[in-house]
């Protein structure tokens, strides 16, 4: 199964193609010069604890004035146990910046067969 602790994942797990990963949807308010989202951008990068990376879904627009982002976090070398801490730590942090999560997919990657596309990630 998902490896509970920090050890099941270093003992049983790929290090290189295994990993947590966790999806948080934001909703941005467009402003005349997109501020906003560079400030959630500058929040990701700005925190290297998490390791957040910010993707945009072109095809989800609530409207003319607000979208939906993806904040996006990869865990490489913790169990079950510490990656959903992280996560609650992540949930905190972009809640306090003012980006609370609207939505929150929790994911453990078994296989990936393009580990390269994402190197920068890790």
């Amino acid at each position: 199964g998902v490896p509970q602790t920090d050890i099941d994942k270093r003992l049983f797990w790929d290090e290189a193609t295994n990993y947590f990963e966790f999806h948080y949807k934001v909703l941005v308010k467009n402003d005349l010069k997109g501020q906003r989202l560079i400030a959630l951008q500058n929040i990701c990068k700005s925190n290297r604890d998490f390791n957040l990376h910010v993707s945009h879904n072109e095809f989800k627009q609530t409207d003319e004035n607000d979208f939906h982002y993806m904040v996006t976090m990869r865990l490489f070398h913790v169990g079950r146990e510490k990656a959903f801490e992280q996560n609650d730590e992540v949930i905190k942090y972009l809640t306090t910046k003012n980006f609370p999560p609207l939505k929150v997919v929790r994911e453990f990657i078994v296989y990936d067969t393009h580990i390269e596309l994402d190197k920068e990630w890790k």
